[in-house]
């Protein structure tokens, strides 16, 4: 059987600013509107969104994301997806930020039978990262489905990078790292078949993209160029992140039909590393039911492009981001700090 591989590239695009980004409000669920900063943030970058041509524009069903979306893609036709929605923060939603950062220092390690924070009716961080997960797998199984008809592409191989960059194209990124694709049906000789599946533009919000790129970069079966930042912090309004994913089309087949094969590390979302000793003691106080969703070994490649792109680094010319060394990246979770990194519950403190 001849060995498929499909890859894509993600232009990852948070929603322009609000009033409530402006005043520091959490907004989680809320239904807000982009301010006139927000609104002129979008219509800033639209040449260069429309420049990198998505086949596919994917947005939360939030009014925020929806109207950047617009700005930044007219004409084309912009889905609507709820599971892209910023986390809920329930009771805590609407509060300032300061409030917020009280009650986690009240609150840190209960979290109602969850291991990480959770304020009343919202979400722990491994709810989120559930259905953030289910939303990628998803969004792979729709691209397989739709692009398996194509040809290889051979004689054009689409790079929809804004800006510079001195990493190649996925393409040639997998021809030469094809040992991450191992096939035991394939014949010696033959070379597998590489399906380009497009480029999808996702509109979404700063938590949700941070947990993304956190599924990405701690899960992913090989993964390159993920600085530590973007697992940590949130982006700027209207900041750009592109990540390009290749991955066996049947072995993500089996992975789906058999399940995830979940890691021993209870917050891998926080970078936490916990041996399978502390683990089984821990697992008599953590009675969260997406405590173990939250762990998948994704068989995915994915490579970090560019992150946080501004509307101001492109007009300086400042896109050409630069590699990193192993040491430098998210690739070890040992490496990126213990806290959930979450700016909503007081990282960075408020100024």
């Amino acid at each position: 059987m001849t060995q498929k591989i499909l890859y894509f590239y993600l232009t990852l695009l948070r929603h322009g600013e609000t009033y409530e980004n402006k005043y520091q409000v959490i907004q989680g669920h809320l239904d807000t509107d982009l301010s006139e900063v927000g609104l002129e943030q979008a219509r800033s970058i639209r040449m260069h969104i429309n420049g990198s041509k998505p086949d596919v524009v994917i947005s939360s069903d939030l009014k925020r994301a929806i109207f950047t979306a617009y700005e930044v893609t007219d004409p084309f036709v912009v889905e609507v997806e709820s599971r892209l929605r910023e986390r809920n923060f329930g009771s805590l939603t609407g509060h300032p930020r300061s409030e917020v950062q009280k009650f986690t220092e009240t609150n840190s390690k209960i979290g109602y039978e969850c291991d990480g924070w959770r304020s009343i009716g919202g979400e722990c961080i491994h709810e989120m990262a559930n259905r953030t997960h289910n939303f990628l797998l998803d969004l792979c199984s729709r691209l397989v489905k739709t692009n398996m008809k194509h040809a290889d592409v051979s004689r054009h191989d689409p790079f929809p990078i804004i800006g510079p960059s001195h990493l190649q194209p996925m393409k040639k990124l997998i021809s030469k790292n094809l040992d991450i694709f191992p096939n035991d049906n394939a014949d010696a000789t033959e070379l597998p078949i590489f399906i380009y599946a497009g480029h999808v533009l996702i509109v979404g919000h700063g938590g949700w993209i941070r947990q993304f790129l956190r599924l990405l970069a701690f899960h992913s079966k090989y993964k390159e160029n993920f600085p530590k930042n973007c697992v940590n912090s949130v982006m700027n309004n209207c900041g750009i992140c592109q990540v390009g994913v290749a991955f066996d089309t049947n072995s993500l087949k089996s992975y789906q039909e058999n399940g995830c094969e979940v890691s021993t590390s209870p917050l891998p979302v926080f970078g936490d590393v916990i041996h399978n000793e502390s683990f089984t003691n821990m697992k008599k106080v953590n009675q969260c039911p997406y405590f173990r969703l939250a762990n998948p070994s994704l068989p995915l490649m994915t490579i970090c492009y560019q992150f946080n792109i501004t509307k101001s680094m492109l007009e300086k010319h400042q896109v050409d981001y630069p590699t990193f060394s192993t040491q430098e990246t998210c690739s070890q979770e040992k490496n990126i700090s213990t806290d959930d990194g979450d700016e909503y519950a007081g990282y960075p403190p408020n100024k």
